[in-house]
């Protein structure tokens, strides 16, 4: 009966069975369909499901291999006499490995939580070096009373405190440029390939099963 049916509705034109909505009725009457018959116990739904952690994605659409992540950066464009056109793009290379502590933290986390996980990272770092700025315009306090003494003395303190934590401060700052790159490459292809339509129907395939 089912192979009946199927010449049946292969044979005439008029018949939808194997065009989308938006397909002219009869445009794959001549196409040999296929038909993929599996068991019902058969899991179709995860196969389809793609995880949203920033590792996965990372992994998935960017040129990730051996811990390396290789991206290609535009560097805007410039004048030809034919008009504007895109400049050559840099080729980047960034590892990401045990030693990168916002990998390390935020590798298994949705990636919407580590954009904003990036823009905290950055918060925190304008805020270190707002302060260590501050301590070094104040050092300049003239005066030679107590007050004045006992203050240099105490914002030394914090300068000298400051000023060995630079290398850490340093450090933040590569890793919040790096995941930046990252971040910014994987939401590129994220609106390139229509990947959030992707999730949406492994969401809802989820639902029915």
């Amino acid at each position: 009966k089912l192979d009946k049916k199927l010449r049946e509705n292969l044979r005439d034109a008029r018949n939808s069975l194997f065009t989308g909505d938006t397909l002219g009725a009869g445009q794959f009457s001549f196409q040999r369909p296929l038909l993929v018959l599996v068991d019902r116990n058969i899991d179709l739904a995860t196969p389809l499901h793609h995880t949203w952690t920033y590792q996965a994605l990372v992994h998935d659409v960017l040129d990730f291999h051996l811990n390396r992540v290789n991206l290609e950066e535009s560097t805007g464009t410039e004048s030809t006499p034919a008009g504007a056109r895109p400049k050559k793009k840099n080729k980047k290379s960034y590892d990401l490995t045990t030693s990168d502590k916002f990998w390390q933290k935020h590798k298994g986390s949705p990636f919407p939580e580590v954009a904003e996980s990036v823009q905290q990272e950055l918060e925190s770092y304008r805020a270190q070096e707002d302060e260590v700025k501050r301590l070094k315009s104040i050092m300049g306090i003239e005066g030679e009373d107590e007050g004045a003494i006992s203050m240099l003395s105490d914002n030394t303190a914090k300068l000298t405190s400051a000023v060995s934590s630079l290398p850490e401060l340093l450090e933040k700052k590569r890793l919040i440029d790096l995941h930046t790159n990252v971040a910014t490459a994987v939401l590129e292809h994220i609106k390139v390939q229509l990947l959030f339509n992707l999730s949406l129907l492994s969401v809802v395939l989820f639902t029915l099963r």
